[in-house]
């Protein structure tokens, strides 16, 4: 595929203008990731910061993924509930019954779903000489199990420092032992950036799951972490209240 001057021209003025950059999919097929990738390469040009493109790239890939495969999951969810009266399904009966329909209904099938449910997937690039900010977002709460298991994997990334040691321990592991994050914040580390600019939260006021990913491209620049940090130590307040009104609600 070869991009429209219409795209080109749509991207281009915001790049120099430092405005807001979004991308809306439901499964990101080849045209969208050719979209994707002039976007991040539109930025990172322009801010003479080109060397971050596979860290970038990887993990809005990994991200809407991720995002993809929750939804699939939840329509899968809510029509095992449809068919046994609304009685919760057993996870092992649901796991069999996921993968069972991964293998054997086309995407077009789950997409036509996603469309009739209006589940999407955002990705949205902030930015500016200092720092870029990306935001994969998805408009439904993550679930009680799906947070824990993230929890989980941003422990076990902290373990590693390169994919083939993480290989090594993990290969046989299912479900992708949560390779998208460990990749990512290996990525990050490589990098030498702190894997904690990596934030993953659910908002269930809004309905909405993101992921955040937070890239100095000065050596000045304060992550709002950091900024959080700071204020904490100053102010009078809890971490929560302060949480509460940054709306930052990190896991």
């Amino acid at each position: 595929m070869t991009l429209s001057n219409r795209f080109k021209n749509t991207v281009d003025p915001s790049v120099l203008k430092n405005r807001k950059i979004a991308l809306y999919t439901r499964f990101l097929d080849d045209p969208g990731e050719e979209k994707l990738a002039y976007i991040i390469g539109a930025i990172l040009g322009h801010h003479h910061q080109l060397e971050l493109t596979e860290l970038i790239y990887t993990a809005c890939k990994e991200f809407v993924m991720n995002s993809t495969k929750a939804a699939i999951k939840r329509i899968v969810y809510d029509e095992m509930k449809l068919g046994s009266d609304g009685v919760e399904p057993d996870q092992e009966e649901f796991m069999r019954n996921f993968k069972s329909s991964i293998l054997s209904q086309k995407f077009t099938y789950f997409k036509e779903k996603m469309k009739e449910k209006r589940i999407q997937t955002k990705i949205s690039f902030d930015f500016n000489s200092d720092r870029l900010i990306v935001r994969v977002s998805n408009n439904f709460a993550l679930l009680p199990k799906e947070e824990s298991r993230i929890r989980e994997k941003f422990q076990l990334a902290r373990g590693y420092d390169n994919l083939p040691q993480f290989f090594l321990h993990h290969a046989d592991e299912t479900e992708g032992a949560g390779l998208g994050i460990t990749l990512v914040g290996i990525l990050m580390s490589q990098y030498g950036m702190d894997r904690r600019l990596l934030t993953i939260y659910s908002e269930p006021k809004t309905n909405f799951t993101v992921a955040r990913l937070e890239i100095p491209f000065v050596a000045s620049y304060k992550s709002k972490r950091v900024l959080f940090e700071e204020i904490l130590s100053r102010e009078n307040l809890t971490r929560e209240d302060l949480r509460n009104s940054w709306s930052l609600g990190a896991v």
